[in-house]
């Protein structure tokens, strides 16, 4: 499968375009493509609509290039999405800075 033929690379540099489409950690383009970004020594993630509508969205691109900044999605959520415990778990439809 070709899918697997890529994410078997080194590379050195990655380049995504549309990284937008990276905002859900369950899909199956994120899975496939950021152990290939955590694994390239540069990464380049180009948008021109890095967010649609909550900082949530931003999350899964930045810890692909700066894991060490965001370790944890609880912390960036408290932090930035005005995480709040609900009635089904974690709600993180805010926005705080």
């Amino acid at each position: 499968k070709l899918s697997d033929k890529v994410t078997s690379l080194n590379p050195k540099v990655v380049i995504c375009d549309e990284s937008h489409y990276l905002k859900s950690s369950k899909a199956q383009r994120t899975k496939k493509i950021l152990p290939l970004i955590k694994k390239a020594r540069r990464a380049v993630l180009l948008t021109g609509t890095p967010a649609l509508a909550r900082p949530s969205e931003l999350y899964t691109q930045i810890s692909s290039i700066q894991s060490k900044r965001f370790p944890s999605w609880n912390e960036y959520a408290s932090r930035y999405c005005d995480a709040k415990m609900g009635r089904w778990g974690m709600e993180t439809n805010g926005a705080t800075n």
